[in-house]
């Protein structure tokens, strides 16, 4: 909800013509949107789950989708400004994605492999921490790692910000970002996936959204005279 009202009010600041409810509802949607499209990728890659809606499970990458797919449908519908709606929500990807891992620390989710012991390892990447089944063993620390990579995007986009970088391109530029750390952080995860070519099932779809965000990123701009930032 926060998400929303900070885009719609930030749209509503540059362009005053446009009805403040107009921008919130194309967050609010594309909140919906992204929730049920996280648990329909879960259901899809754990079958298993699917009718188990007391286990919980999402999965970031159906959020990302059906998140941008309805957001893009809405600012097209409504006729708002795609730069001022983009960069706008590009500064809530990191906390949501810090949000994410804060909260997989007390669930579990997204919990490192087991190491022979801590000492092994530089501090930061080991901790003690239990699995799905409540066993406590020392693990890689993903969620930590997830949650530094997460502030660590959000400080890369203040600094894009500040210099006035990427005007228009913000939100694909840190949702490479995002796929990429948990590309990487999958080297490192301990929780069950289905195993494809080597790599686990959501790092190949870790690279196909981190493809599809360079195209976005790199993709030839499109003439705008509204001078909206």
């Amino acid at each position: 909800m926060c998400a929303a009202l900070f885009v719609a009010l930030r749209h509503r600041t540059f362009r005053p013509d446009v009805p403040f409810g107009v921008a919130l509802s194309a967050g609010l949607v594309a909140m919906v949107s992204a929730a049920f499209g996280a648990r329909m990728a879960y259901a899809a890659l754990n079958a298993a789950q699917v009718l188990r809606l007391d286990s919980g499970g999402l999965n970031w990458h159906g959020a990302a989708l059906a998140g941008v797919l309805a957001f893009a449908l809405m600012i097209r519908w409504r006729g708002l400004s795609p730069r001022l709606m983009w960069d706008s929500a590009a500064w809530f990807l990191p906390v949501i994605m810090l949000g994410a891992w804060w909260g997989c620390v007390p669930a579990a989710c997204g919990f490192g492999a087991e190491v022979d012991t801590l000492a092994d390892y530089p501090a930061f990447m080991v901790w003690l921490a239990r699995d799905l089944t409540g066993t406590i063993a020392p693990r890689f620390a993903t969620q930590s790692l997830g949650m530094s990579a997460a502030f660590g995007a959000w400080l890369l986009l203040a600094v894009v910000g500040w210099r006035g970088w990427l005007v228009g391109r913000r939100f694909p530029f840190v949702l490479a970002l995002m796929a990429a750390s948990m590309f990487a952080l999958g080297f490192l995860r301990g929780d069950p996936a289905a195993d494809w070519l080597g790599l686990r099932a959501d790092q190949w779809l870790d690279l196909a959204a981190c493809g599809g965000a360079l195209v976005w990123l790199l993709a030839p701009r499109r003439k705008q005279t509204a001078p909206d930032r």
